[in-house]
């Protein structure tokens, strides 16, 4: 008979092994988890209460929003946000705001998005003066606590979907833009960056449209942004603004001047290495009356202004393709090449160079001295009646010499 085989003993697995592999996994499973949670997190109430109430002290105001949301594709989500300041003359809401942060930046301590959409927001800003309140028992103000700013390495996109700004000057004056929509792509220096601007500025139902856009190209430095070596172009076209219901963006803008009529035009701006680089455009103007500290108590007014300009630096040169002015009251044009500095006028005519200038003008003399009377520095009492004041001006070479003739003929005054 065969002897009984013995039968084989497998392998048993290590416990050693086993112990190992799931000291390896432990770690990784509870990153994954810290991520999965994070999101779920920062979207409680909890976590939205405790925002609200670091970012309320931090600014001078109050602050709140609905609802916070997170996630690690779609990124953060803020509906119905809402803000106050203490004096009560700037007022924000917007019925979302998203984001998709750069998350690995944000480990570095530098804040870093990606596009940035905020949907329906509206600002008002009161520049009256509040009413006066109960005095109060004065207290101390709070020591302001120091902290380390987070530096802002990118802001790709800020998109800006229908929204509204409402201002209202310190004289009670109110206008309101609308339909706002812009696009402002920020790139780091020596990168192009972008906008886009589209509004519409109603005044006594008498809706006009701005809009504007440009590319800019900033010079790069260690210390950021800089004019030096910047290039780009701005485009502006304006269509029936009315400058009296601009009155609050004036004075918002620290501007003291006080104008009436409506204007269309646009215009194409260039720079070149931080210089001015070119200028096109073309400005109409209805009913214009101007007047302000600036102008001496005198006011511009015509029913009609037309300007129309093309000009063009070349080098250390300006180009002066087409310049015109037209008024209710004057006419003139102008010409040529012209240096952008020069020490004196003899620069201008020396020999063998490329200047050239030609013009001519003509303007009613009693309807300019009955305007700008202190500008033009008239003594008390003189009035001027009538009169026609005409004349050209050219640059010509002359046995050898440059030189520039002008004429000029006052004809009819009286006074």
């Amino acid at each position: 008979m065969r002897a009984k085989e013995k039968p084989q003993m497998k392998p048993q697995r290590k416990t050693g092994t086993r112990v190992i592999k799931w000291v390896l996994l432990l770690p990784v499973i509870l990153i994954a988890l810290v991520l999965l949670l994070v999101p779920v997190v920062l979207s409680s109430a909890k976590s939205r209460q405790l925002i609200l109430a670091k970012i309320n002290e931090s600014v001078a105001g109050h602050t709140n929003f609905a609802d916070l949301s997170m996630g690690w594709l779609k990124g953060v989500r803020v509906e119905d946000f809402s803000y106050k300041d203490d004096t009560g003359r700037i007022a924000v809401q917007a019925q979302r705001i998203a984001t998709v942060p750069h998350y690995t930046s944000i480990l570095t301590g530098r804040l870093s998005f990606g596009q940035t959409v905020i949907d329906d927001p509206k600002v008002e800003i009161n520049l009256r003066e509040p009413a006066p309140k109960t005095a109060a028992r004065p207290s101390s103000p709070p020591q302001p606590v120091p902290t380390k700013a987070a530096g802002i390495a990118l802001v790709t996109d800020v998109v800006v979907k229908d929204g509204t700004l409402r201002i209202t000057d310190p004289e009670g004056r109110t206008v309101e833009a609308t339909q706002i929509n812009s696009k402002l792509g920020l790139r780091p220096p020596g990168e192009q960056s972008t906008f886009a601007l589209s509004m519409a500025v109603s005044n006594k139902g008498k809706p006009s449209t701005v809009r504007a856009d440009g590319r800019v190209t900033p010079g790069g430095s260690k210390t950021g942004w800089s004019l030096k070596g910047t290039s780009g172009e701005v485009t502006v076209e304006v269509n029936d603004l009315d400058l009296e219901s601009i009155a609050p963006f004036l004075a918002l803008g620290g501007i003291d001047v006080q104008a009436q009529g409506v204007v269309s035009g646009n215009a194409k701006g260039e720079i070149n290495d931080g210089q001015f680089g070119g200028l096109t455009g073309k400005i109409t103007a209805k009913d214009l009356d101007v007047t302000g500290p600036a102008l001496k108590g005198d006011r511009l007014q015509t029913r009609d202004l037309d300007i129309d300009a093309k000009l063009n630096r070349k080098g250390d040169t300006i180009d002066i393709e087409n310049l015109q002015l037209k008024t209710d009251w004057a006419t003139a044009s102008a010409s040529g090449t012209v240096p952008t500095t020069f020490g004196s006028f003899n620069d201008f005519l020396e020999a063998g160079s490329n200047y050239n200038l030609e013009g001519n003008f003509k303007c009613d003399v009693a309807a300019v001295s009955s305007q700008m009377s202190h500008t033009l520095g008239l003594k008390k009492g003189m009035q001027i009646t009538s009169g026609q004041l005409s004349g050209n001006v050219q640059t010509l070479t002359e046995a050898g010499r440059r030189q520039v003739r002008g004429q000029a003929t006052l004809a009819g005054l009286e006074g």
